[in-house]
């Protein structure tokens, strides 16, 4: 039975996040609820009803860069995880924005030896956020099975520090953790093997577990894919040489506690609670790897990895598809990349040789 006018507007009332942006657009455009209606039921807030009648899906990318497959030069690989759903992208979207606005980024030009590899990609995310104005529209997941290379210079103190952000597709994620789930595993094997190569080659890394709290069964449960993610990166020996820090990043925050304050702690314990096993193996990791500083606690002490736990939220969302963006999480993240990303080494050599 359909709902009715009063019903919806009721909803909306009392939760802005029972519906999506686009089902409110079509409440409008049907003519199911009137702009006053929807004015009011939003307590005369004009701004949301201005970004609803405008609502469209940002484009990211027009087509898919493959990427090569040797890459030369010198520069700190930070690799995004995250299953589908969990906000990875608009985190990225979050990050590159505040790299932006701070002053932090330089990126490669037309007539540069070196070019970005997913230059599409990381236009689209750096277009997500216009911060003239007051309601953002987030992005959809991405759609293709693949991951992007977004390579670019981090401005920082006069210096240039070369990075690639290296955003692995939900799928391709997924398929990674299948691999220890399934005896006869070919989905996605190409990019599988390129995320091998990448993981295996001399660049140092950063990595970046995003968790998504609001979602904890995605296909399953996060926690067992992420589990078996790690007996990937046990057995294929991953993180061995070149990862220098791991940080995990617990998404969707404003929905653990309105007061920001009190949401890193929240998070810990959501994270320390919920993925023992996870984190046990990470912290493992670090401890037989000097990651995270971990080496310097006793064996099996892996309260050290609190301090690499991070909470992270775009802002107030509306409507599940837009936000009024707050960069705070996304600052903590930069400053982390700005402390951590080491000054160039002389020389180049393919990061695959």
């Amino acid at each position: 039975m359909a709902e009715t006018k009063e019903q919806i507007l009721r909803n909306i009332k009392e939760n802005y996040n029972y519906y999506t942006a686009f089902e409110v657009k079509s409440f409008l455009t049907d003519r199911i609820i009137s702009e006053v209606e929807l004015l009011k039921s939003v307590e005369g807030d004009t701004e949301i009803v201005e970004a609803i009648k405008n609502y469209s899906n940002p484009v990211l990318e027009h087509n898919t860069n493959q990427i090569p497959d040797r890459i030369k030069d010198y520069c700190t690989e930070i690799y995004f995880w995250g299953l589908a759903s969990a906000g990875k992208t608009w985190a990225l979207s979050g990050i590159l924005n505040t790299i932006n606005s701070e002053g932090h980024l330089k990126l490669y030009g037309k007539y540069d030896s070196e070019q970005c590899i997913s230059s599409d990609y990381l236009n689209g995310l750096l277009n997500v956020i216009n911060n003239k104005k007051p309601i953002n529209i987030f992005p959809n997941k991405t759609t293709n099975e693949t991951l992007r290379y977004m390579n670019f210079k981090l401005l920082n103190d006069g210096e240039e520090r070369k990075v690639a952000f290296i955003d692995l597709s939900g799928d391709v994620i997924q398929a990674i953790a299948n691999e220890n789930v399934l005896k006869t595993h070919k989905d996605l094997e190409k990019e599988r093997n390129l995320v091998e190569n990448l993981l295996s080659n001399k660049n140092r890394k950063i990595h970046f577990f995003f968790i998504d709290y609001a979602n904890d069964d995605n296909n399953g449960k996060q926690n067992i894919h992420f589990s078996n993610l790690c007996a990937i990166f046990n057995s294929k020996k991953y993180f061995e040489k070149n990862t220098d820090f791991i940080y995990i990043v617990i998404t969707k925050v404003d929905m653990i506690d309105e007061n920001e304050n009190n949401r890193r702690n929240k998070a810990i314990k959501y994270f320390n609670e919920n993925y023992r096993s996870f984190r046990n193996n990470i912290g493992k990791i670090c401890q037989d790897n000097e990651i995270d500083f971990g080496d310097e606690y006793k064996t099996g002490d892996y309260s050290f990895l609190d301090d690499y736990t991070l909470d992270f939220s775009m802002g107030e969302v509306l409507f599940l598809r837009m936000c009024r963006f707050n960069k705070t999480s996304s600052l903590k993240i930069v400053k982390i990349l700005l402390d951590k990303v080491q000054k160039e080494r002389s020389g180049k050599f393919s990061i695959f040789g």
